[in-house]
């Protein structure tokens, strides 16, 4: 049936990605299984999550500081949900930290992990050379950037999920 309705084929393929991977590595996904379309948000996103998140980091990467602006607009800066919304991981600042878009992929991916002591893990399959010691090594064991308020702490139980389900170790 698969092969005969393509149209079907595609739709099952959206279905699969968008209910179990976050929008920052579908486009990875998708171009190492050789194809190439865009897929429609199946997910409402909650419109605070990222201003939340973002001014909980005062508009700083929780791991490098990042916080470059134009004007008064962040650029290059998201809000990473830590326990995955596919995953039923709530919008909600405790499950979200402001990472720059290196970094976000990179937590997606499971290259990073964050200790319940709110330090950074790297995972041992991440190599790389110059730039790779300047935009990761050089974080490892390191605590990621404070909250501006003691209930915006990352979850642990978020860092958990994320540790278990996410981090390559």
């Amino acid at each position: 049936m698969l092969r005969s309705d393509t149209q079907l084929a595609i739709e099952l393929i959206e279905s699969i990605l968008t209910e179990n991977f976050p929008e920052s590595i579908i486009p990875e996904i998708t171009a190492q299984l050789g194809l190439e379309f865009t897929f429609r948000q199946v997910s409402k996103r909650d419109p605070n999550f990222r201003r939340e998140v973002l001014r909980a980091y005062n508009y700083q990467c929780a791991i490098c500081g990042f916080d470059l602006r134009m004007d008064d607009v962040s650029v290059g800066l998201e809000a990473a949900h830590i326990k995955w919304k596919q995953f039923h991981g709530p919008c909600t600042v405790n499950n979200g930290l402001a990472l720059c878009a290196i970094h976000h992929k990179a937590f997606d991916k499971g290259v990073i992990g964050i200790s319940p002591d709110f330090r950074i893990m790297l995972s041992p399959a991440l190599n790389g050379g110059n730039m790779v010691e300047k935009l990761f090594h050089c974080y490892l064991d390191k605590k990621i950037n404070e909250v501006n308020n003691v209930n915006n702490h990352p979850s642990i139980d978020m860092l958990d999920w994320h540790f278990t389900e996410v981090y390559k170790k």
